[in-house]
């Protein structure tokens, strides 16, 4: 092979080359873009449930609490008309 023609051939080896690395470079970065895209969705759904975790919690501290004060409220009450009916008994007996 001629020496010029040696030079144009590895030229031209290292152009395909260089179009083939090139390409590899932007199937990559298209690649990356698309799991960061699903990166990004996967993080939001996840932070949404998050979210809506805190939230059912939230609502069942918030109904517990309101359970244990309507239960405190219903003890106290009861309380009362048991001391009521143990006056009425006394009441009761004493008139006979």
């Amino acid at each position: 092979m001629p020496e010029g023609e040696a030079e144009y051939f590895y030229e031209g080896s290292a152009e395909f080359t260089g179009e083939k690395v090139q390409s590899s470079v932007l199937e990559l970065q298209s690649e990356l873009r698309s799991s960061q895209v699903v990166e990004t969705a996967t993080r939001t759904k996840l932070d949404h449930a998050v979210e809506k975790l805190k939230n059912v919690e939230l609502g069942g501290v918030k109904a517990k609490k309101e359970y244990e004060e309507k239960l405190h409220l219903s003890e106290g009450k009861l309380e009362k008309l048991r001391k009521e009916c143990e006056g009425n008994e006394e009441e009761y007996n004493s008139s006979f």
